[in-house]
């Protein structure tokens, strides 16, 4: 076998080891990247599904790509085009409401008055809520989290982040309480709440009652691209982000390799050394994965070269997932009986957003299908058309849909995905029918990629879109720690803290780790 030399190989060109790759860099480290797929950008990536029409195929929205990072990398210089949505997410109703919220507080509180004048007053009082607690959190969100057998590191965790003490109450509320619980403090209407606690349950296997659920919701709030808690679109589809970063690591010297998957990680004397990738060996005193935890150890290192203690941990790292994702061409816009189209032009309505479930009973039955192994009859569906603001994705006249909906269990019972992917595409677009009768006489085409798609497209284990399961027993130090028991091998993906989402920060913070521990040695 031939060999290359290199300081640093980083496996998977996702967006997470991308950012990786480039603080290496910028450090001087001679730096090769490899990715299995034919394209860089893991499941932040566009693809052409149907000829000049582009699709975020996986990952659709952007919020938590973190400012210093865009800055630092000069991503903006590359291609990055951040489109901030208004309104921000739009809920139709089947007894003929409909609910807006905005990025302008004002505007928001105004039309949640129509439901609950109760309501309007406290959503700017939970807003500062929220804000506090994710502003408190900004510094750990840059850090690696404290050793918890460590008094010392506890203590000096403590003394850096007085401001998240101070707010430890509040924080623990939020790690500990379901959704559903969280919200019934703050709000008595159900459309509000029902709006809202959709980004409680995204990604995960859980009803909005379940415990812990109140954290992804606010995890979704802590992005401040523009505006706290803000989301939009990235011009040209996710995979503008994944470009960019490529193009800025290639200009500090980053050779990227695609379409070359990854056999193993060589381990000799208890120390990575380099990967093969076919019958070629590329070695180096730095290898950093960034797939999912499981599939770098139990795949890619092997049993054999794992402490039982940390092989336990592996092997129960929970990667759950119900998430099913659809993308649609259309050549025209829903219009929604409830708030019927003025123009053949996008409106409000289909710029932000748009989230179809009635309220928690809706949601929680929509859970109890997937708890017993089969898909939801009436999913959870949170649907966006980043066409009606982007023109780059489809011609004139020609929309860009998406569906990320909820349940969709990994494994179901008495049946697999194979039988049963239509199926839920079908239930899918009969729940949006409901809501957009028109539906049908714009479809054009469509893809659904279930659990079992996420995981072999993308190399989400499980089809877990955020490296394994956002819960508290998963979180901070809890979850896996940059550094790994074989040395010299690093993790940099979504399964370190702070965990998934499209932030750029694990690969930041494991950069940070790397580069540290080097000088160490």
């Amino acid at each position: 076998m031939q060999n290359e030399r290199y300081d640093a190989i980083i496996v998977g060109a996702g967006h997470n080891g991308l950012v990786c790759a480039n603080y290496l860099a910028r450090k001087g480290l001679r730096t090769l990247v490899i990715e299995r797929r034919k394209m860089v950008g893991g499941a932040a990536v566009t693809e052409e599904l149907w000829p000049g029409i582009k699709v975020s195929t996986a990952s659709y929205v952007c919020s938590l790509l973190d400012r210093q990072i865009i800055k630092e990398l000069e991503l903006a210089k590359y291609g990055f085009v951040f489109i901030g949505k208004e309104p921000q997410s739009f809920t139709p109703m089947l007894n003929g409401e409909h609910l807006f919220l905005y990025g302008d507080m004002k505007d928001t509180k105004k039309e949640i008055s129509r439901f609950s004048r109760h309501d309007a007053k406290a959503y700017e009082r939970y807003d500062r809520y929220l804000t506090g607690i994710v502003e408190a959190m900004d510094p750990i969100l840059k850090q690696s989290p404290p050793d918890i057998g460590s008094m010392a590191s506890l203590a000096k965790f403590g003394l850096l982040n007085r401001r998240l003490v101070r707010k430890a109450q509040d924080f623990v509320d939020v790690m500990s309480l379901s959704v559903k619980d969280f919200l019934d403090r703050w709000f008595e209407s159900d459309e509000l709440k029902a709006s809202l606690a959709t980004d409680g349950i995204v990604g995960a296997m859980a009803a909005p009652s379940t415990p812990g659920t109140a954290y992804i919701l606010l995890h979704h709030v802590m992005g401040n691209i523009e505006g706290r808690g803000r989301w939009g679109y990235v011009q040209g589809g996710m995979g503008s982000v994944s470009e960019a970063l490529a193009k800025s690591a290639k200009s500090r010297g980053v050779k990227i390799m695609t379409d070359a998957p990854v056999d193993r990680i060589l381990v000799e004397g208890g120390r990575a050394v380099g990967v093969v990738v076919g019958k070629r060996t590329y070695r180096a005193g730095i290898i950093v994965s960034n797939a999912e935890p499981k599939r770098t150890f139990l795949e890619m290192v092997g049993e054999d070269k794992l402490g039982e203690n940390f092989l336990w941990k592996v092997k129960n790292y929970q990667t759950r997932s119900s998430s099913f994702k659809i993308n649609m061409l259309l050549n025209g816009l829903p219009d929604f009986e409830c708030y019927p189209n003025k123009t053949e032009l996008p409106e409000p309505q289909h710029k932000g957003s748009i989230y179809m479930c009635e309220d928690f009973e809706y949601m929680e039955r929509a859970f109890d299908d997937a708890k017993y192994g089969m898909p939801s009859r009436n999913p959870v569906i949170s649907m966006f058309i980043p066409s009606s603001v982007d023109k780059t994705l489809a011609p004139n006249g020609t929309y860009v849909a998406g569906c990320f909906v909820q349940y969709a269990p990994y494994k179901l019972k008495g049946t697999d995905w194979n039988r049963e992917n239509s199926k839920f595409i079908k239930s899918t677009i009969s729940t949006i029918r409901k809501y957009a009768p028109n539906i049908d006489d714009i479809l054009v085409n469509v893809q659904g990629l279930s659990p079992v798609d996420l995981e072999s497209r993308f190399g989400l284990t499980g089809g877990n879109i955020f490296h394994g399961d956002m819960t508290p027993d998963q979180l901070f130090f809890s979850r896996f720690s940059y550094g790994t028991p074989v040395k010299g091998l690093y993790l940099c993906g979504s399964g370190t803290h702070p965990g998934g989402g499209v932030s750029g920060l694990p690969g930041f913070n494991a950069a940070k780790y790397i580069l540290r521990n080097i000088r160490k040695i």
